[in-house]
């Protein structure tokens, strides 16, 4: 099944590359290379299930499975966000 992806996924702007995000977030390049194979995979059964369900996004929220599945994703992407602003404020209080 083909089907166009800039009506669905937004596309990145030129200047964000490979390594702006490995200097910056710190990832090792085994993350990235994963991340170049397996990208394809998912965006081929992503586009697959919006066909499925008419376009509704509905269907990530609305299956056990998919919902628990969305809440560890975002759990692992805000985790270390909260730990590094924790760590920040406590620097910040010792240090006054």
């Amino acid at each position: 099944v083909r089907c166009n992806t800039e009506l669905i996924l937004p596309k990145l702007p030129d200047e964000i590359t490979v390594s702006n995000f490995k200097g910056s977030l710190h990832y090792s390049l085994a993350s990235f290379v994963i991340a170049f194979v397996l990208g394809p995979i998912i965006e081929e059964n992503f586009i697959r299930a919006l066909i499925l369900s008419e376009g509704s996004y509905s269907i990530f929220f609305i299956r056990p499975m998919s919902l628990a599945i969305l809440i560890v994703i975002i759990a692992v992407i805000i985790v270390p966000f909260i730990k590094k602003m924790k760590s920040k404020q406590i620097s910040v209080s010792t240090n006054k």
